[in-house]
């Protein structure tokens, strides 16, 4: 599986077989047709405007799905945000919309099951470190950071010598068994 960041805070999930988008801008999309097979928005009004939803499975809310053999459920946080849990390979990717609300113990024991938990930047860096370091997750991706921010987060992690990569490749096989920190670089 592979993991890359488009823009800000689009994130594209590429598998063997199929591909998924996290909150894609319109341009991100026009340039992978045909892979993709699921578009997951934070926001429908925003994001879904213009999109050529004929080969996709657009989800802009909360619920179970199955499609081409990809698990996803998704629920919503505290009226402001989404978080959504996308199985593919064996491998579970958790996706939040925002931290900047208290997920609940429940949640927190969601997100607990992915090997891989993609978070957007938003308020104090340490604030971010210290709600998303004790999921147990094998890879954090914090996206939209700063340079300063990102200086502050490698700090954090005690991790200052992490270089940003293009792109996350995540094998079952081969997870690590402490939470390891990830810097991608946006297309």
């Amino acid at each position: 599986m592979e993991i890359r960041q488009f823009g800000e805070r689009s994130i594209l999930v590429r598998g063997r077989k199929e591909a998924v988008w996290f909150n894609p801008r319109k341009e991100d999309i026009d340039g992978h047709t045909g892979e993709v097979k699921v578009v997951i928005f934070n926001d429908a009004e925003t994001n879904f405007m213009g999109l050529d939803s004929r080969d996709k499975v657009v989800i802009w809310g909360p619920g179970e799905y199955e499609v081409a053999g990809m698990e996803i459920w998704g629920a919503r946080i505290n009226g402001k945000g989404v978080i959504y849990i996308l199985q593919m390979e064996g491998i579970k990717v958790g996706w939040l919309s925002t931290l900047e609300v208290e997920l609940t113990d429940k949640k927190k024991e969601k997100l607990s099951e992915c090997d891989v938990l993609i978070v957007p930047a938003g308020g104090e860096i340490k604030e971010i470190w210290e709600k998303t370091k004790s999921l147990g997750e094998s890879y954090l991706v914090i996206i939209g950071l700063s340079g300063d921010d990102q200086k502050k987060l490698l700090d954090l992690a005690d991790r200052e010598d992490l270089v940003p990569v293009s792109v996350l490749t995540v094998e079952k096989e081969s997870l690590p068994e402490v939470t390891e920190v990830v810097l991608l670089t946006a297309k």
